[in-house]
């Protein structure tokens, strides 16, 4: 009884730790509340958690709310439309953590449920989410392709523009500068009828930026020159400015200068174009320093970026080198203690940015590393419960079966006692039966002889004690008392040994019992010293060595 309360305890305490071990989740709703009900609400309610997480830069919450938005498709099985933008927005999660090989197999598997011949927007949606990681070029030139002819056709011009822009890439990455060019130039002419803002024009030119070899210079220009036109809008003088800076080699300086010029002439770019006036500067350096020092004079009087930032220190050194290259060692100097300052100044907000991330990233080892130990402990904890429970379990199974077993043997032990007592009774009374029976007869006859009895009555009173003296009835209940207790014991001793006596018989079934010399004198009315004689004569005749056990051997015969 103790033993099974001790467990219960045991169960109880592993129902009530282990849940308050586990760490409670994080109430999203409550810091970020959004509605799932249906696609446009839980689409929405994604948008605005991407902006959030952009700012914020939390990409576990956006992976949480992204399962949130899985649990939601599958209680849902049969909306495709859910279970599409689910996987959409789980891939645009694996593209933020690099794990571009997983994003490009989420999206495989999106695509795969959707029917293609019903060429439904989301199918292109994923497919030029693909196209942006597909490792094999081929394939992104085609999906390319059909995702801008999909998208034209039913209006997208934005997603149309960045399959176009993806296009190009691939045709540069192939070499293909004509067919890249044209690509860029249909992205900004969609831009243009559109009405697209000039951070979409900048997310095409920052791209093509990437690559700044004289090879393809050409496509610039060629971006250039079919975008002069529209070179009065505010976007396009961004557009030609960003392709001045771009273009590195002589010939690119004269549309280097008319990009400046067209963008100067919008206000909101001054800073821009002058910060760009000084870059260009360097460019006149080793021909015209004059010229240099004057484009870069402009641009540091203009007030359009600190001294200390990297333009200012970059168009500081174009003017300490302009001046020493004319000979003005004193103006050289003022600008070398201007650069030395705004270097150092530099320095001191990089070792401060420095340090800042660090310390950044020692807190967030130190809350990872109590993050983990946490995990452990409960990990320990909950192990150790369980070991408990299974120990415990496992001993109360032990001490049930043990328990079972002790009552196995005493019961066997007390039929054995109550069969040998039976059988020492027995045994008592039919040898004081026999012994009496034989007194009578004696007796009878004696009576006989002196002539105090007729013969004929002595005769009937000798015959019917005679018949009484053969014990049938007797000698069976006693012969199936000790089978009982050690069956076929006389049958097997008699086959082996036929000319065994009933007395040895009856001797082998008491020392089989167990019982003892007294006890077997006791019951034969004979002495301890005749029972061990009697003993040494079994040994004698069943051939057993002295080290032999004589009660191991009888017990041998018993089935």
């Amino acid at each position: 009884m103790k033993m099974r309360q001790a467990i219960a305890v045991l169960f109880a305490i592993f129902l009530f730790i282990v849940p308050a071990c586990r760490k409670k989740p994080e109430v999203l709703s409550s810091r970020y509340p959004w509605p799932v009900s249906g696609v446009a609400a839980a689409d929405s309610a994604m948008l605005r958690l991407h902006d959030i997480i952009g700012r914020s830069g939390s990409l576990a919450l956006l992976a949480r709310r992204i399962d949130e938005l899985a649990a939601e498709s599958r209680r849902h099985p049969d909306n495709l439309l859910l279970a599409t933008r689910t996987s959409y927005w789980r891939a645009r999660y694996l593209f933020k953590v690099n794990r571009f090989g997983a994003a490009c197999d989420t999206l495989r598997a999106a695509i795969s449920r959707l029917d293609s011949a019903t060429q439904s927007y989301d199918f292109f949606k994923l497919r030029s989410e693909l196209e942006r990681t597909e490792a094999d070029g081929a394939l992104r030139f085609r999906l390319a392709q059909e995702n801008v002819d999909y998208f034209l056709g039913v209006g997208d011009s934005l997603s149309a523009a960045h399959s176009l822009l993806s296009l190009g890439l691939i045709c540069l990455k192939a070499a293909d500068s004509v067919s890249a060019a044209d690509a860029f130039s249909r992205a900004g002419e969609i831009w243009r009828r559109a009405g697209m803002t000039s951070n979409y024009t900048k997310n095409l030119i920052n791209v093509a930026l990437s690559s700044r070899d004289s090879a393809r210079n050409s496509i610039y220009r060629r971006l250039y020159g079919s975008l002069t036109m529209q070179a009065d809008t505010a976007a396009y003088q961004l557009l030609l400015q960003n392709i001045a800076a771009a273009v590195d080699t002589p010939a690119s300086y004269p549309y280097s200068e008319r990009a400046i010029a067209m963008a100067g002439n919008n206000p909101r770019y001054l800073s821009r174009v002058a910060i760009h006036r000084g870059l260009l500067a360097r460019r006149y350096l080793a021909a015209d320093p004059r010229l240099a020092i004057e484009m870069a004079s402009q641009a540091f009087s203009s007030g359009a970026f600190e001294a200390d930032t990297r333009e200012g220190i970059a168009i500081t050194q174009v003017l300490v080198e302009g001046w020493m290259a004319v000979g003005n060692i004193d103006s050289a100097m003022w600008y070398l203690r201007h650069f030395n300052d705004a270097f150092g100044a530099e320095q001191k907000r990089a070792l401060s940015i420095s340090i800042e991330s660090g310390r950044h990233a020692a807190a967030e080892a130190r809350l990872t590393a109590r993050i983990s130990k946490e995990r452990q402990q409960r990990t320990f904890l909950i192990i150790l419960l369980v070991i408990v429970t299974v120990a415990s379990t496992a001993m109360f199974m032990l001490y049930r079966r043990a328990k079972e077993r002790e009552m196995r043997e005493n019961m066997a032990a007390a039929m054995l006692r109550e069969s040998q007592s039976r059988l020492a009774r027995e045994s008592v009374l039919f040898e004081q039966k026999e012994k009496l029976i034989d007194d009578l007869q004696n007796r009878i006859e004696a009576a006989a002889e002196s002539g105090d009895l007729s013969p004929n009555r002595a005769g009937q009173i000798l015959t019917t004690l005679k018949v009484h003296a053969s014990g049938r009835e007797e000698r069976k209940a006693f012969l199936d008392i000790y089978d009982h207790l050690l069956p076929g014991l006389a049958r097997r001793l008699k086959a082996d040994f036929p000319t065994m006596t009933e007395g040895q018989v009856k001797l082998c079934a008491y020392i089989g019992a167990g019982m003892s010399n007294a006890s077997i004198a006791k019951l034969l009315n004979i002495t301890v010293q005749s029972v061990r004689t009697n003993r040494y004569r079994l040994r004698t005749r069943f051939g057993l060595a002295p080290g032999d056990s004589l009660e191991d051997f009888i017990r041998r015969y018993v089935e």
